[in-house]
């Protein structure tokens, strides 16, 4: 069995504006910020999530 490894962040967010992120994690049924970060990840690694700057060089 392969040991994973893991890397540890941290953020700084306004105390207001973590209030209503929570709340909208909440309503669209994350149940963790975790959970959420990993999913934008998984989706931004295969392709799914585009990059609003290449959208807007591109026209």
């Amino acid at each position: 069995m392969q040991k994973k490894e893991y890397v540890r962040t941290s953020l700084r967010i306004e105390k207001h504006l973590w209030k209503e992120f929570r709340k909208w994690l909440i309503e669209n049924d994350y149940k963790s910020f975790h959970q959420f970060v990993m999913e934008c990840m998984e989706k931004a690694l295969s392709g799914e999530l585009k990059l609003k700057h290449k959208e807007g060089k591109r026209k």
